[in-house]
């Protein structure tokens, strides 16, 4: 039975060309991070990001690897660079709103959740701070309130698509992976790399009429019908 959703952000929640999002972030945390010297410092930014990504460590956060990894180029404290993080998002941030608008019924559902007693987890991948998220989490029409978790690098200690990401996600709402399902409009992302119980809803055409296997196909709005068999009766 499905007690808890793991609901993707980008392109789920909030519709937003996120390469376009990703290129003007990058330029506002590089020119906080080296500044006077722009390309050098996207570089430095983006390297440390797949170097966090990369090494992959279940004792450290994400937020750790990063800072690491910006401290080795830069000679900067992990701390004076989490300032400049901070700093960065405060300005750029406003800039970047109207790149978004939310996904019609989108919120609905969250909300539909919230009556029906899910417990929620915003499984955005966490290469971003906490208040990043929670602020493209506003875009959307919802608040902190809404939703259980936050994946975020202050938390996590991995990312999409490795099955640790899933079990982190799960384990903060208190339930096990068999209890929850990931909707992401991303296959390549919001599937596991490896088998789990974890249900997943890709948000395109189904590929066959009445899919009725632990991965399905489907819009957000039609989650209800699309997992009636694997939710609790409404009552």
């Amino acid at each position: 039975m499905i007690r808890g959703l793991l609901m993707d952000l980008d392109n789920t929640l909030v519709e937003i060309d996120v390469d376009a999002f990703i290129e003007r972030y990058v330029g506002a945390v590089a020119a906080r991070v080296l500044p006077g010297d722009a390309a050098r410092g996207q570089a430095i930014v983006a390297g440390a990001t797949y170097r966090m990504l990369a090494e992959r460590d279940a004792a450290r956060t994400n937020r750790d690897r990063l800072l690491d990894a910006l401290a080795a180029e830069v000679g900067e404290t992990s701390a004076d660079l989490w300032q400049r993080l901070a700093a960065a998002a405060a300005e750029v941030l406003p800039a970047l709103r109207p790149m978004a608008r939310p996904l019609p019924g989108a919120r609905d559902v969250v909300l539909e959740a919230r009556r029906r007693g899910l417990r929620i987890a915003l499984a955005t991948n966490p290469i971003y701070p906490r208040t990043v998220v929670v602020e493209r989490l506003r875009w959307a029409g919802l608040g902190e309130r809404d939703v259980d978790h936050v994946a975020a690098l202050e938390c996590a200690t991995d990312t999409k698509p490795h099955r640790a990401y899933f079990e982190g996600l799960a384990e903060a709402l208190g339930l096990g992976l068999d209890e929850c399902l990931m909707v992401g409009d991303d296959p390549d992302q919001d599937i596991p790399d490896r088998p789990t119980p974890l249900r997943v809803q890709i948000l395109a055409p189904a590929p066959v009429e009445g899919e009725a296997g632990p991965v399905r196909h489907g819009p957000l709005t039609g989650l209800w019908s699309i997992w009636a068999d694997a939710l609790a009766p409404v009552g």
